[in-house]
């Protein structure tokens, strides 16, 4: 659990492979928050197999400036950002980049502003999206840059919704 922390120029890297995540707030089972006032700023991820930022019960955090890279492994969606259970996060100018099977941001159940969010050169997997909202999400997305997806095997979508209560503005 972290309150009130500022992660300024973190870079997990790993070459091997063998990296799950590089930043990882997973729900311990209590279904409880992992932390509140917490801010990301140019933290960068490179060579995770799967989510670069998996983040379960956040909330009022910020991201500004992070980037994912080469993330996934080519055999199932994975998303650079994760986002479940978190309220009141805001994502600012945040990247992704050399997925090997994954969109940008995977959003279930998560209150969230994301402005200018960037991607290039993505592969994709059958179903993959940018954005995948799933019940309870409600996303503010402001001037999007999404990059076509490289490699594409089946359909691939921008934004992608799933589920009950989902509310996406795109502006």
């Amino acid at each position: 659990t972290a309150f009130t922390c500022k992660f300024n120029e973190v870079n997990v890297f790993d070459p091997s492979g063998s990296l799950i995540h590089g930043w990882d707030f997973r729900n311990d089972g209590s279904n409880g928050g992992t932390g509140t006032s917490n801010t990301f700023t140019s933290c960068y991820v490179n060579g995770a197999s799967a989510e670069p930022f998996n983040f379960y019960g956040l909330n009022y955090c910020t991201l500004n400036s992070c980037a994912a890279d080469s993330y996934g492994t080519g055999a199932s969606n994975v998303y650079a950002y994760r986002l479940e259970s978190c309220q009141g996060m805001t994502m600012n100018s945040c990247g992704a980049e050399l997925s090997l099977g994954g969109g940008y941001a995977r959003l279930d159940n998560t209150a969230v502003v994301i402005n200018s969010p960037k991607t290039f050169s993505l592969t994709a997997i059958n179903g993959t999206a940018n954005i995948l909202a799933s019940t309870g999400t409600k996303a503010v997305i402001n001037a999007p840059v999404f990059a076509d997806f490289g490699s594409i095997a089946g359909t691939t979508y921008n934004f992608s919704t799933s589920g009950a209560s989902v509310e996406v503005l795109v502006n």
